[in-house]
């Protein structure tokens, strides 16, 4: 009994026993996500480049349930994801070559 609370404990911490998030989650973090886009672009607009950081656009929470928001300048745009395959079942990112949202699940 003591095996399986520590497990069920782990497992309610790690976030990773239950599955992949819902759509209605999913589709909140591409909210989300297209929130972040928008202060990318306004920077660049500004500034003339994407910025090296999140934080350089005035994006300060980065956390998700699911980690943090990975954020990479590219020169045909921005690659933004979040979720962890192996930890989460799940990941979802921006595709800058096609302008969308992409979800493995």
């Amino acid at each position: 009994m003591k095996r399986f609370a520590i497990l069920a404990l782990a497992c309610l911490i790690s976030g990773g026993c239950w599955g992949p998030p819902s759509q209605t989650r999913l589709d909140a973090l591409k909210a989300e996500g297209n929130g972040i886009l928008a202060k990318l672009e306004a920077y660049k607009a500004e500034h003339g480049a994407y910025p090296k950081t999140l934080q350089e656009a005035g994006v300060t929470d980065i956390r998700t349930k699911y980690g943090p928001w990975e954020y990479t300048p590219g020169s045909n745009g921005v690659h933004l994801s979040v979720g962890d395959y192996g930890k989460h079942l799940f990941t979802i990112w921006w595709e800058p070559d096609y302008g969308t949202w992409y979800t493995d699940t």
